[in-house]
């Protein structure tokens, strides 16, 4: 159909089937309560598939499906209304979002979760080509390389590791290692950040579904799924983990620092509130096991109102680049929306972030307060680099650049897929009686007092009574600047210089370069070395080892 109708129409279309899904998710446990799928056994591996969710991933599943409409209902907005032959775009993008369903029904030790990764990198990575967006080269693109390789670790760390488990046992620490760069990788979290280089570079929406939903749902999800089953966490695991999360945010908050792109910022931020998933795996404890999934609902859904905010930017300003204060068109709906999605990634009241960060910073307090500070350092740093993009969405007018024009649908969905966020972050109540009290959590009430929920309330109408006002302010106009002068820099390029050796941390593709190079040296020197052997003393060495041969059979 992609020649025929037009691919805005497909992009509404496949949305709306998204909406579908997620009604006939709710309704599929009345409708068919014992739905029971057929197990696949090869030799001792089961393809095994749930046929119910638990709540908390019916949930995720939800929230996925939510972001998912949202993300294609901007992404058809940026889309010109008689564009016809790109609608491999949305039939990719929606294979993915189900092969992340499927990785959610799927058993933490079923082999069926590797086969799914590795449909969802390939979709994936198809719908970034059908976009258009990945540029030539003759390298491997890291997305797919690393996604792929991701697939290859989990299937060999669930065959080393399924008869431990099945026994009550813990699995080998190589083992445990394997799985965990599995989830890093295929993620885009710190630090292997760079997996996220193609969809960063995708328009803003397509990018915000594979980085923002798809592959945190995969990764993350499953991650906090297998710590779940774990008989008894190790403490240097334990310690790993909370390291390398705490870690990682820091170092992609400094990442951050030092980009001039909006769509390479929001992948940052993402893998900021990434890294904070991989901490909460790390600890125990009712609090520990609320934070996870209430971290990655926040991250899945505020990545997708940011990525709305800054098609918009896009679309009036020709580009999404933040780092220069020019005059021009004052966005003000969208600007909105981007301080409102930085405040939910910063963990702010009155949305659902602020409650995930108050449950993982208590945990870490009481077992691991070690890594308290990297996190309110990453924290503090998060919000100044969330405030510099705002200075692009409201700047001082120009009287000779056209009017703004605002679109209608990418704000809405922006705006629709944090209305949830709001909603449960105001009223925490709801989110414990529809799927937290049913879970796993060893807790007879929710950890929120009444006091605690209408101090929440107050700050956060605070917060929000600040943000309107700054968005109401008169920005005075300034007169042109000469051809000589610099325009003004707003990013912080010289927090951003300082914290450049942090943000090597988050990708660590110039650490193989030089791992990689070394083994190439070390080849050739052994090279050099076998040639003298291979060529003149050949045969010395084979009678040399004929008579060590001999010897020892004459012993």
């Amino acid at each position: 159909m992609s020649p025929i109708v037009a691919t805005r129409r497909l992009g509404l279309a496949a949305a709306g089937g998204c909406g579908v899904a997620g009604l006939l998710l709710v309704a599929a446990p009345n409708v068919l309560p014992d739905l029971v799928f057929p197990t696949y056994m090869v030799g001792a591996a089961s393809f095994d598939v749930v046929g119910r969710l638990s709540s908390g991933d019916t949930v995720v599943a939800l929230a996925l499906l939510w972001g998912g409409a949202m993300a294609l209902v901007s992404l058809a907005a940026a889309i010109a209304p008689a564009v016809r032959g790109f609608g491999a775009i949305f039939g990719w993008a929606c294979l993915a979002m189900v092969a992340a369903l499927l990785g959610l029904a799927a058993p933490p030790l079923s082999m069926l979760t590797p086969v799914v990764w590795a449909v969802a990198v390939m979709a994936s990575y198809a719908s970034l080509r059908a976009s258009g967006a990945p540029s030539q080269s003759e390298a491997l693109p890291r997305g797919l390389s690393l996604g792929l390789l991701a697939s290859g670790l989990l299937l060999g760390g669930l065959l080393g590791a399924r008869a431990a488990l099945a026994q009550g046992q813990l699995p080998a620490p190589g083992v445990a290692l394997a799985l965990l760069l599995a989830v890093l990788a295929i993620t885009g979290a710190a630090p292997l950040g760079m997996a996220r280089d193609e969809a960063v570079a995708a328009p803003a929406p397509l990018g915000a579904l594979i980085y923002g939903l798809v592959m945190p749902v995969l990764g993350l999800g499953y991650l906090l799924r297998l710590v779940a089953i774990l008989p008894q966490m190790p403490t240097s695991w334990a310690v790993a983990l909370v390291f390398v999360g705490s870690i990682g945010t820091l170092a992609s908050v400094a990442g951050a620092y030092g980009e001039r792109h909006l769509r390479v910022l929001l992948g940052w931020v993402s893998g900021a509130q990434a890294s904070l998933i991989v901490v909460a795996a790390g600890l125990s404890g009712a609090l520990a096991a609320l934070a996870g999934p209430a971290l990655l609902i926040n991250l899945m859904l505020s990545t997708i109102a940011g990525a709305a905010a800054a098609v918009d930017l896009e679309r009036n300003t020709g580009s999404d680049a933040f780092a220069e204060a020019e005059l021009g068109p004052r966005l003000d709906l969208s600007g909105l929306l981007w301080a409102l999605a930085g405040l939910a990634a910063v963990g702010l009241p009155p949305l659902w972030g602020f409650w995930g960060r108050r449950w993982l910073f208590e945990a870490v307090l009481t077992q691991m307060p070690w890594a308290l500070p990297p996190l309110i350092a990453g924290s503090g740093l998060l919000v100044l680099v969330l405030l510099m993009p705002l200075a692009r969405f409201w700047p001082a007018p120009d009287p000779r650049s056209r009017p703004a024009a605002p679109g209608f649908l990418d704000p809405l969905a922006g705006a629709l897929s944090l209305v949830p966020l709001l909603i449960i972050g105001v009223a925490p109540q709801l989110a414990w009686s529809l799927w937290m009290q049913g879970g796993a959590v060893a807790l007879a009430a929710l950890p929120v007092g009444l006091g605690e929920q209408a101090a929440a309330i107050g700050v956060g109408l605070v917060v929000l009574a600040l943000v309107l006002g700054i968005a109401r302010l008169p920005v005075a106009r300034q007169i042109a600047l000469s051809p000589e002068e610099q325009p003004v820099q707003l990013a912080a390029d010289a927090l951003g210089r300082s914290l450049r050796p942090l943000a090597w941390l988050g990708r660590a593709d110039a650490l193989l370069a030089a791992i990689w190079s070394g083994l190439l040296r070390l080849s050739h020197w052994l090279q050099v070395i076998m040639s003298v052997f291979e060529q003149r003393y050949y045969l010395l060495g084979v009678l040399i080892a004929l008579l060590t041969v001999m010897l020892l059979m004459a012993q």
